[in-house]
């Protein structure tokens, strides 16, 4: 076996000098990483950034913001997978109740239109059940009548003055 002396220089740039028998490095030192000079001050590093402590934070910050974007964004789309499943079956549902299809007039398609709404509480679901309703080839006029939109209208000073007078607000 040959015997070696450890090559490994420490951050303020002295050299360990142990003999050992690994060409490598000393005991303590084999397995460390190669250190590469910091990109702002020239300090030894091993940071997968090539930057020091000092000056790595902005790219810590910038992978963990990352992180915690990619992590919201995962269980956005599961709650919403989730969602559409639940709202597809309800909406199956009242489809084969009252045995609607795509080929029904607008006049059935309205008569239950009311029992539908009754399970949409929110814009969000309604544009999703209108979404569900085009992959079922139903027609934009179909999609209208059964599931109606809930906008409410901007008044003109005269339709609110009337409107005022009918409620007897001021």
């Amino acid at each position: 076996m040959k015997f070696y002396f450890c090559s490994y220089t420490f951050i303020d740039k002295r050299i360990c000098e142990k003999g050992c028998y690994h060409q490598e490095g000393c005991t303590f030192h084999w397995k460390i990483q190669p250190r590469t000079p910091c990109g702002k001050c020239d300090m030894p590093t091993t940071s997968s950034y090539s930057m020091c402590v000092k000056h790595s934070g902005k790219y810590h910050r910038r992978v963990n913001y990352q992180q915690k974007k990619q992590d919201e964004l995962r269980t956005k789309i599961a709650i919403f997978e989730n969602h559409i499943s639940n709202l597809s079956d309800s909406m199956h549902e009242v489809l084969n109740k009252y045995n609607l299809s795509a080929e029904s007039n607008l006049l059935q398609l309205r008569a239950h239109a009311d029992e539908l709404s009754t399970m949409l509480p929110d814009w969000k679901v309604r544009k999703d059940v209108k979404k569900a309703f085009c992959q079922c080839l139903f027609k934009k006029n179909q999609i209208g009548a059964l599931v109606p939109n809930n906008k409410k209208k901007r008044l003109t000073i005269k339709k609110r003055a009337q409107y005022c007078a009918k409620t007897k607000e001021v």
